[in-house]
This record gives C-alpha cells, structure tokens and sequence, in this order.
C-alpha cells in the first residue's frame, strides 16, 4: 500500500517540516522528532516570497514534507490568518515525493487552496494550540488513528462529512500521566527528590 498518512518505514524516507507561522522549536515539530529525524524549517506568515522559493531549493533534498500553517485566525475577511505568500508557497511545490498538509486552525481555510493536487494528505486540526499540535504530529507516524470527519462543507472538494481514516499503527505515543491514572504532580516532586 501506498498510503501517505500514517508514515511508516521512517528508515527510508528524509522528512522536512517547514512551520509556517511558529519557530521551527515548536511542539509540533519536536514531537515530530520523537519519531525519527526530522529536518526543520520555519517561516513567518510574513515572508517575502523570494524566501519561500529559497526553501523551496532547500526542500528538494527531501522525499516526505510536512507543512504545518499555524498562528492562523478565525476571521475569514482576515484569509484565517494565512498570507497569500503562504498560499502560493503551497500551490507551488511539486516534490518528488509526498507532501502533507496540517492546518491548525477553521477548516474553512481549506477554501483558500483552490488546487491542492500536489498534496498527498491534508489533516485539519481545529484549533492552534499545543495539545492539538502534540497529538497530530502523533497521527502522523500512526501513534494515534485518524478518525474525523469535517464537519461543515467548505468547497464542493471539501464537502461535509469527508474523511479519511488511518489506522493505529500501535506506535509508541507519548502522553501525559493522567493518561495512565498517574500524577503529574506527584511525579514532578519525585523528579526533583532524584
């Protein structure tokens, strides 16, 4: 199978993330690295385009391209945040390999890409925060399946209740204790007794 989400076979595939409005230090882009190398890149939403061009030189050396778009909006009149330098960045890369799209943030700003052709998977995660940033770059490598489904239709492309679903490629996930019943609390006062 072909599949773009989830990544497997990480040991074949150089993978870059360009961050698209946050430091390439984010939360995404570190817990992408919790899986595998990962090249990181970061633009601010306010780029010149030469800029965007310059990376995408950089970008050729990679066969795997995750582009994170975040700092977005909720404010349609406001493009959700997200410039048109972004937008034409996106239109015009044409790797040899795979691309992947996450927006964090309204899933009507998928109506801003007329054509995505070139892009192998999107993932919308609605909001811009970090949890929602730990866990999708979580999806990516299968840690967690993909399992929404866009609530709203954004463009006859985008049309309510699509999906795409991954499965759980039982990969090992990072968490909070909570998760498991435990204290963060009672685990940070250990931590600082050792």
């Amino acid at each position: 199978e072909n599949a773009t989400l989830p990544v497997i076979n990480t040991n074949r595939a150089s993978i870059a993330s360009v961050s698209v409005g946050s430091d390439k230090n984010d939360v995404f882009n570190e817990t992408l690295k919790l899986y595998t190398d990962v090249a990181t890149f970061s633009m601010s939403k306010n780029t010149d385009y030469a800029d965007f061009e310059l990376l995408k030189l950089k970008l050729a050396d990679y066969n795997t391209i995750i582009i994170s778009i975040q700092g977005t909006s909720n404010r349609g009149s406001a493009n959700y945040g997200i410039t048109e330098q972004t937008i034409r960045f996106i239109h015009s890369l044409n790797p040899d390999g795979k691309i992947i799209l996450c927006i964090f943030g309204n899933p009507f700003s998928l109506q801003l890409f007329n054509d995505l052709q070139n892009i192998d998977a999107i993932m919308v995660a609605y909001e811009d925060d970090d949890e929602f940033k730990y866990v999708a770059a979580q999806n990516i490598f299968g840690a967690y399946p993909a399992n929404g489904i866009l609530p709203v239709s954004v463009t006859t492309g985008f049309p309510s209740g699509i999906s795409v679903l991954t499965p759980d490629l039982h990969t090992l996930s990072y968490g909070f204790p909570e998760e498991v019943l435990m204290s963060s609390e009672i685990l940070n006062t250990i931590d600082s007794i050792a």
